[in-house]
């Protein structure tokens, strides 16, 4: 398993992964960096695209936080550990940038969050890690 950043050739990849995982935003025709300090990570397995997850670097008032946005993962490759190299990967690249704490925020994969290593703030559905 590779993990890489996305290049401007697997957009049309993560597209498809995206719509998976949001049916209903069919009509988004182009996947771009919107923040200045965002990333896009992409899993492919046999030259394939797999998986994605996307990540963030904010700078709040005097915080700097790490948020990741989305993490996707084509359902046979679940479970084989996957998911956890994407989001250590954006943990690396989020220590780059100085984050002080990194944030996610679910409802269907809290499990999955808090088995490697975040924890949950209060009675929502944010988790939360520092690097």
């Amino acid at each position: 398993m590779e993990i890489t950043v996305a290049q401007e050739k697997d957009m049309k990849e993560i597209l498809n992964l995206y719509y998976k995982l949001y049916p209903e935003r069919k009509i988004v025709t182009e996947f771009n960096k919107i923040e200045l300090k965002s990333e896009v990570f992409i899993a492919k397995d046999d030259g394939i695209t797999v998986g994605f997850l996307i990540t963030s670097f904010i700078l709040y008032i005097a915080t700097k936080i790490g948020y990741i946005d989305e993490l996707f993962i084509e359902e046979k490759f679940r479970k084989k550990g996957i998911g956890k190299l994407l989001v250590d990967k954006a943990i690396e690249w989020q220590r780059l940038n100085n984050a002080e704490i990194v944030f996610v925020t679910t409802d269907d994969a809290q499990e999955f969050y808090k088995r490697i290593g975040f924890r949950n703030l209060k009675k929502n559905s944010w988790l939360c890690k520092i690097p």
